[in-house]
């Protein structure tokens, strides 16, 4: 991971450009386009702010507003340079954080790789990063659980039935801390530099492309419902997909729109 293309990035930030492959364009533009029209909810210049905070490591801790408007700074998706396949980030310091991206592009290189090989049907799994390939075997669509963020490991609260289609959770239940009886969770809104509150404990996309749902799922816990549905319609169209989303609520109530089909479980 030292020499990967992030790494080397991160490295020569304010000193010079590096080459990149392709795969990376692809996921940087990928990002980029929904950083724009999301006004930044995704941002993967959020290394810095991602770091301070240190969550699931072992120097987690709550920083001072001084240290969060310091590592404001270096956030930015906007400072981004591309210029042919060479990247730069300009200031020294800035630093690149794709987890809200990678796996959703694995996913889609996956299921390229199963269309070569004529794959009839299979279930991805990348840890909350759901890919349901193809049809069942009885020709009827897949049913896949969301997880109740109360009790993730008890049973799902809600099924969806998917077919071809990339079904990604965002929630604060997963990675997260807690002191002085106050929850503090990974999702980390740029404006604030504090873990998003939108008064939603978790939120489900459920799309054809994983990339977009990989990306849409952290924008949309840091918009709220009401944010996401404003913008789903230009996201839809930019990427040439449909898009549906679920969001749960700390009093248990669920709300959901776009074409799909969603049940207690």
């Amino acid at each position: 991971l030292h020499d990967s293309e992030v790494c080397k990035i991160n490295r020569m930030a304010g000193i010079s450009p590096v080459e990149v492959s392709e795969d990376f364009l692809t996921v940087l533009s990928t990002a980029q386009k929904i950083s724009k029209i999301t006004k930044g909810a995704l941002d993967v210049t959020a290394g810095p702010l991602i770091d301070l905070w240190g969550i699931n490591t072992d120097h987690q801790k709550i920083p001072t507003s001084k240290e969060i408007e310091a590592a404001k700074e270096f956030v930015g998706y906007e400072k981004i340079q591309v210029d042919g396949n060479n990247v730069f980030l300009p200031v020294a310091g800035m630093s690149f954080n794709f987890g809200a991206v990678v796996k959703g592009y694995a996913a889609d290189e996956i299921v390229s790789i199963m269309k070569r090989h004529r794959v009839k049907r299979a279930i991805i799994d990348l840890g909350g990063n759901i890919y349901a390939f193809g049809r069942k075997a009885d020709n009827i669509p897949w049913v896949i659980g969301i997880k109740n963020p109360k009790n993730p490991n008890g049973n799902p609260m809600l099924k969806v039935y998917v077919k071809n289609s990339s079904i990604v959770t965002s929630g604060n239940y997963e990675r997260y801390f807690e002191q002085n009886g106050k929850r503090y969770h990974h999702i980390l809104n740029t404006e604030t530099g504090m873990p998003a509150e939108r008064g939603v404990y978790s939120v489900t996309i459920i799309c054809k492309k994983s990339i977009v749902a990989d990306c849409l799922s952290t924008a949309s816990f840091i918009l709220g419902a009401e944010r996401t549905y404003d913008v789903i319609s230009t996201i839809e169209k930019e990427f040439k997909t449909t898009i549906g989303c679920v969001f749960i609520y700390p009093d248990n109530r669920r709300g959901h729109f776009g074409k799909i089909k969603v049940m207690p479980y």
